[in-house]
Protein backbone atom coordinates (compact mmCIF):
# COMPACT_ATOMS: atom_id res chain seq x y z
CA UNK A 1 0.00 0.00 0.00
CA UNK A 2 1.83 3.07 -1.30
CA UNK A 3 0.78 6.51 -0.49
CA UNK A 4 -1.88 5.30 2.22
CA UNK A 5 -4.02 4.10 -1.10
CA UNK A 6 -5.77 0.27 -1.10
CA UNK A 7 -3.35 -2.59 -2.96
CA UNK A 8 -4.13 -2.31 -6.58
CA UNK A 9 -5.45 1.08 -6.67
CA UNK A 10 -4.09 3.69 -9.00
CA UNK A 11 -2.88 7.14 -7.49
CA UNK A 12 -4.21 8.73 -10.76
CA UNK A 13 -7.61 7.34 -10.23
CA UNK A 14 -8.50 8.48 -6.77
CA UNK A 15 -6.41 12.02 -7.69
CA UNK A 16 -8.46 12.67 -10.58
CA UNK A 17 -11.75 11.79 -8.28
CA UNK A 18 -10.57 13.59 -5.50
CA UNK A 19 -9.88 16.65 -7.66
CA UNK A 20 -13.89 16.48 -10.01
CA UNK A 21 -15.50 16.47 -6.49
CA UNK A 22 -13.29 19.43 -5.47
CA UNK A 23 -14.07 21.44 -8.70
CA UNK A 24 -17.71 20.60 -8.71
CA UNK A 25 -18.07 22.15 -5.01
CA UNK A 26 -15.91 25.08 -5.82
CA UNK A 27 -18.15 25.88 -9.30
CA UNK A 28 -21.37 25.62 -7.18
CA UNK A 29 -20.02 27.98 -4.27
CA UNK A 30 -18.61 30.16 -7.10
CA UNK A 31 -21.87 30.29 -8.54
CA UNK A 32 -23.78 30.80 -5.28
CA UNK A 33 -21.60 34.11 -5.10
CA UNK A 34 -22.29 35.56 -8.31
CA UNK A 35 -25.89 34.63 -7.66
CA UNK A 36 -25.64 36.91 -4.35
CA UNK A 37 -23.40 39.32 -5.92
CA UNK A 38 -26.13 39.97 -8.56
CA UNK A 39 -29.05 40.07 -6.06
CA UNK A 40 -27.14 43.11 -4.20
CA UNK A 41 -26.36 44.97 -6.72
CA UNK A 42 -30.12 44.65 -8.39
CA UNK A 43 -31.23 45.77 -4.49
CA UNK A 44 -28.68 48.40 -4.74
CA UNK A 45 -29.97 50.02 -8.12
CA UNK A 46 -33.66 49.54 -7.01
CA UNK A 47 -32.63 51.48 -3.61
CA UNK A 48 -31.32 54.48 -5.33
CA UNK A 49 -34.22 54.74 -7.61
CA UNK A 50 -36.41 55.01 -4.41
CA UNK A 51 -34.17 57.17 -3.04
CA UNK A 52 -33.74 59.11 -6.10
CA UNK A 53 -38.10 59.32 -6.00
CA UNK A 54 -37.80 60.63 -2.38
CA UNK A 55 -35.88 63.16 -2.71
CA UNK A 56 -37.80 64.37 -6.10
CA UNK A 57 -40.80 64.32 -3.32
CA UNK A 58 -39.24 66.57 -1.37
CA UNK A 59 -38.06 69.03 -3.98
CA UNK A 60 -34.62 68.66 -4.19
CA UNK A 61 -34.58 67.70 -7.83
CA UNK A 62 -30.64 68.05 -7.84
CA UNK A 63 -30.04 65.27 -5.87
CA UNK A 64 -32.56 63.12 -7.37
CA UNK A 65 -30.80 63.44 -10.57
CA UNK A 66 -27.46 62.59 -9.32
CA UNK A 67 -29.00 59.58 -7.96
CA UNK A 68 -30.35 58.65 -11.22
CA UNK A 69 -26.94 59.07 -12.47
CA UNK A 70 -25.26 56.73 -10.52
CA UNK A 71 -28.31 54.22 -10.86
CA UNK A 72 -27.38 54.39 -14.40
CA UNK A 73 -23.77 54.41 -14.54
CA UNK A 74 -23.73 51.09 -12.14
CA UNK A 75 -26.56 50.04 -14.69
CA UNK A 76 -25.67 51.15 -17.62
CA UNK A 77 -28.91 53.02 -18.02
CA UNK A 78 -32.11 53.33 -17.06
CA UNK A 79 -35.71 52.39 -17.24
CA UNK A 80 -37.91 54.36 -19.53
CA UNK A 81 -40.29 55.42 -16.60
CA UNK A 82 -36.74 56.69 -14.74
CA UNK A 83 -35.45 58.47 -18.12
CA UNK A 84 -38.72 60.66 -18.34
CA UNK A 85 -38.43 61.74 -14.25
CA UNK A 86 -34.64 62.37 -14.68
CA UNK A 87 -35.26 64.92 -17.44
CA UNK A 88 -38.84 66.36 -15.52
CA UNK A 89 -36.29 66.70 -12.74
CA UNK A 90 -33.50 68.25 -14.43
CA UNK A 91 -35.88 71.09 -15.96
CA UNK A 92 -37.77 71.29 -12.57
CA UNK A 93 -33.97 71.72 -10.94
CA UNK A 94 -33.06 74.41 -13.23
CA UNK A 95 -36.19 76.06 -12.70
CA UNK A 96 -36.33 76.02 -8.79
CA UNK A 97 -32.68 77.35 -9.31
CA UNK A 98 -31.44 78.31 -5.78
CA UNK A 99 -34.87 78.15 -3.82
CA UNK A 100 -35.13 76.19 -0.49
CA UNK A 101 -35.71 72.76 -0.85
CA UNK A 102 -39.26 71.67 0.76
CA UNK A 103 -38.32 70.50 4.22
CA UNK A 104 -37.16 74.41 4.92
CA UNK A 105 -40.72 76.05 4.10
CA UNK A 106 -38.59 79.30 3.47
CA UNK A 107 -40.23 82.31 1.72
CA UNK A 108 -38.33 82.59 -1.48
Amino acid sequence: MALGLPAGTAFNSNFTRWSQDWNRSVSRRRDAAVMIDTDDRQASYEVLLLLADADARWWDYGSAVRLLDHAAEARGGLPPEYEFKRARWARLRDLRGSRPQAWSRQAA
